[in-house]
This record gives structure tokens, sequence and C-alpha cells, in this order.
């Protein structure tokens, strides 16, 4: 598909931020405004449960917040409503 068409959906720039330490809570968001008048919105909380075993690697209790459209290349056009996850991450 032609790159203008997904930069209508997923613009050309991520805006984050990141708050947090890296030896306990820290949250992420992401902002991201299509050209198009489309955007979406993501935010991330993770915390760890377990000693990193190299750099920023261990295991973190992850919760994701997203709504907006582009999450993913495949469904750029598709709307999400919010979305709530939880799980575990080995990284962050």
């Amino acid at each position: 598909f032609p790159v203008t068409i997904l930069n209508r959906y997923r613009g050309y720039v991520d805006w984050q931020a990141r708050f947090g330490r890296e030896d306990g809570a820290m949250m992420t968001a992401l902002y991201r405004h299509g050209t198009g008048g489309y955007s979406a919105a993501q935010l991330d909380l993770s915390y760890p449960v377990s000693d990193k075993l190299f750099g920023r690697t261990g295991t973190f209790v992850h919760l994701q917040l997203f709504e907006g459209y582009g999450e993913t290349l495949i469904d750029y056009n598709q709307y999400e409503d919010i979305q709530l996850r939880l799980g575990l991450s080995l990284a962050r």
C-alpha cells in the first residue's frame, strides 16, 4: 500500500515520555498523530518482580492501555476502543 495512506493514520513521529526508576515502577506514554487527523495513545506501567539478568532484562508486571488507530501495521486503518492488558514482560 502507498506510504502516504499509512502516514494519514500513523503520522511521521511517535511522541514518547518515560517516568520512573530502572529499579522500580516505570511509566511510559506514547502519542501518535497521523496527517489525516487520526491518532493513537498508549500508556504502559511496569514494576519489577525479579532481579535483572542483563541490563534491563528481567521479569516485570506490565499493565498497558491503548486507544486509537494503527496499533500494528496490519490494522493501521482500524480504530480500537480502549483496551486494557495485564501480563508479564521480560524487558522494558
